[in-house]
């Protein structure tokens, strides 16, 4: 889910900065952002691979724009070249008040999720990678405190109250630059590595389908590449849940957040807590030290989990509460289904002889005399000699005194059975028929001939009974 949640809420982010600095586009931001999703859908399916400089630059430009907004924006502010502006006074509830600290902590969370990224990515890093990953972590909480905080005073000092149809950022863009060139690049570049953040991704949950596939917990279709040597079925998946999510929340990135910051502080308290229990078997290095670190951090994800939960619960956050429980029993049941085909295919239990069976009879259902029923008699004689013609009286008499004269004047050359049904249910009687069959000489292979009708156009099969469908199921 967490996957799925970035996807959506970075592309609705994207979009809604876009819509800010052009509110002509507002009305439609759903069908833009699941443009953009089908856009980066493409693209990944087509194979595009992720890289440095593609990453590296929309990353630059969008922090020296940022910067340099902040810059301006400190410079005015000293200067006293900003306009006055009147805040009313409140007057502290202390109820109330601990509830809406309550809700901007929760809110305020969601801004440090992706920090964990750079552990994820040790890797990658040049030797030493733990130093180069830890300066780099710094950085990143340093940039991150220092947009995150000046933005917020000088929202603050230029009156910028948030609103429903445009961004902060655009608002105090637009209050610092006015309707400038820099004001449309600070909308651009925040649009560009929003998009980025939404590619990444694609390129972790077609990996994360393809292990949990592997291990029997998702279906086995996440395991096959395309002919871009890409997870296909992942990709499209993602696609198609990423668009589902801003559909049903029109694109609202204030509905979407609430859902993704339970499922992230979810991903973040059970990944701490595995570490505790990894760390508590394995017993290696400085363990003792690990323990406390993540025991800390279980904690801390855990009370902002508990905190979003409660605060967001109304605003959407019920829905993860509820689908995650959900989620798991249904990865649960898919691999019990899997373990349950293995055991039936096992062959560890098999006696021999093995291939004990060496008669062969082959059952053609006829639904009625047609030509399908002759090719499937003529198919049925090219394999065995006893084969037998079976039909499921489910009308009248007259039906079947027609079924005779049409057999007696083509005369197909194999036995003809009419089992009559009285309650009109042809599985029933047929089944019955077939059982008695096996057990009448256990050592006969019973093969079943169905003539289907084949269409050639998908919406002919509203147009015909799925009568075949139905005995295969059966049988």
């Amino acid at each position: 889910m967490d996957y799925i949640l970035t996807a959506s809420v970075s592309v609705a982010a994207g979009i809604a900065a876009i819509t800010s600095a052009v509110p002509e586009l507002l009305p439609h931001r759903v069908g833009l952002a699941v443009l953009v999703i089908m856009l980066i859908t493409i693209l990944n399916l087509k194979g595009i691979k992720e890289s440095g400089v593609t990453f590296s630059i929309p990353t630059y430009l969008f922090i020296a724009t940022f910067f340099i907004m902040l810059g301006v924006g400190f410079f005015r502010y000293l200067t006293g070249s900003i306009p006055e502006v009147s805040h009313e006074s409140f007057v502290a509830v202390s109820g109330i008040s601990l509830f809406l600290l309550l809700r901007a902590f929760s809110s305020g969370c969601a801004a440090l999720t992706g920090v964990e990224a750079v552990s994820d990515g040790i890797p990658a890093f040049k030797k030493p990678e733990s130093r180069n990953a830890a300066t780099t972590l710094i950085i990143m909480a340093a940039i991150l405190t220092t947009l995150f905080l000046g933005i917020s005073f000088l929202s603050y000092h230029f009156g910028i109250v948030p609103h429903d149809q445009r961004t902060v950022v655009s608002m105090l863009a637009e209050a610092i630059f006015g309707k400038g060139v820099f004001f449309y690049l600070v909308q651009v570049f925040t649009m560009l590595i929003l998009i980025l953040a939404a590619n990444t991704s694609y390129a972790d949950f077609p990996r994360l389908c393809f292990f949990l596939a592997k291990d029997k917990f998702m279906p086995n279709q996440f395991r096959q590449l395309g002919s871009r040597l890409v997870f296909s079925n992942g990709i499209i998946f993602l696609g198609l849940a990423a668009s589902f999510l801003v559909i049903v929340f029109q694109g609202s990135v204030h509905h979407l957040i609430p859902l993704y910051a339970v499922g992230v502080f979810t991903s973040f308290t059970l990944s701490q807590a595995g570490m505790i229990k990894r760390n508590l078997t394995k017993r290696e290095g400085n363990w003792k030290k690990a323990v406390i670190i993540n025991t800390a951090g279980v904690t801390m994800t855990f009370l902002a989990l508990l905190i979003i939960a409660a605060t967001k619960f109304m605003h959407g956050a019920w829905i993860i509460i509820l689908l995650i429980p959900l989620l798991v029993l249904m990865f649960e049941n898919i691999h019990r289904h899997y373990d349950a085909i293995a055991e039936q295919l096992s062959v560890c239990k098999l006696k021999a002889p093995l291939f004990k069976r060496e008669k062969h009879m082959m059952v053609v259902l006829m639904p009625s005399f047609h030509k399908g029923v002759i090719q499937s008699i003529g198919f049925a004689k090219t394999f065995c000699k006893k084969v037998v013609a079976v039909h499921i009286q489910l009308n009248g008499d007259d039906e079947t005194e027609a079924l005779h004269e049409k057999w007696k004047k083509f005369k197909p050359g194999v036995k003809l059975v009419i089992i009559k049904s009285p309650y009109r249910n042809l599985l029933g009687p047929l089944m019955e028929y077939i059982d008695s069959l096996e057990k009448k000489d256990p050592l006969c292979n019973v093969t079943v001939v169905i003539p289907e009708f084949v269409p050639k156009k998908l919406w002919h099969h509203l147009l015909h009974n799925q009568t075949a469908l139905a005995v295969k199921t059966a049988i």
